[in-house]
């Protein structure tokens, strides 16, 4: 996504939580949470993008990382 983005472009990432694995029905069906598989990948950000925030959605049900390819 960074090589396609113009400079300057708002990148947005978003995915269920480990939370949404553990209350929700269909959640019985995904991967254990003590995996990694659903903490918001920040680790592979390069810490050259600018404004990197990490939130919590719906009831901390999914997750959103957001941030900016500099000029």
């Amino acid at each position: 996504m960074i090589r396609v983005a113009k400079p300057g472009a708002s990148i947005y990432l978003s995915d269920e939580s480990a939370a949404f694995q553990e209350k929700t029905p269909i959640g019985s069906f995904m991967p254990k949470a003590e995996t990694g598989v659903y903490d918001p990948p920040v680790n592979l950000i390069s810490d050259s993008m600018l404004n990197c925030k990490t939130y919590e959605l719906w009831d901390s049900l999914f997750w959103m990382v957001s941030f900016e390819k500099p000029e």
